[in-house]
């Protein structure tokens, strides 16, 4: 499977997916405080779309950090890109612990389930030390004779 070392695929999987998810969170978020009438609907959404450019910027940094490590396989990239996800994992792990709503809990868990996974693959390409990565693949039987 080419997504064992593929570590910008899984990058650009997250950013897509995250950008998704943080549209479906900002219109929720306007759509909820605008009904209630508490507060002003115009802030709310300006807050909001500034909260989603943070977002999108944040994970487009993510998945040009992953292919540039991937690409060079720099090692010190690869722990900066570790660090990075971490970071994501934690705060995705709170957000899920703290959630408001149904979509912002599914956001959550898809988000640290992405983190999670571009760590292990951030790993590999760490543990490679700048070689080439190589997925073992299983030992071929021999067929017994009759």
């Amino acid at each position: 499977m080419i997504t064992k070392y593929q570590v910008a695929t899984i990058a650009v999987v997250q950013f897509i997916a995250m950008s998704l998810l943080g549209i479906a969170n900002a219109t929720n978020s306007i759509v909820v405080e605008c009904k209630a009438g508490e507060g002003s609907c115009a802030s709310n959404a300006l807050s909001s779309l500034v909260l989603f450019l943070l977002i999108v910027g944040w994970f487009a940094f993510l998945w040009i950090l992953a292919y540039t490590a991937q690409s060079t396989r720099n090692r010190k990239l690869a722990f900066l890109l570790m660090g990075a996800e971490g970071l994501v994992a934690m705060i995705a792990l709170f957000n899920a612990q703290n959630h408001v709503d149904l979509l912002g809990l599914t956001t959550s868990i898809i988000d640290f389930t992405l983190a999670i996974w571009v760590i292990v693959l951030a790993f590999r390409l760490l543990r490679a030390k700048g070689g080439r990565l190589v997925v073992k693949q299983p030992r071929r039987r021999k067929r017994a004779s009759n």
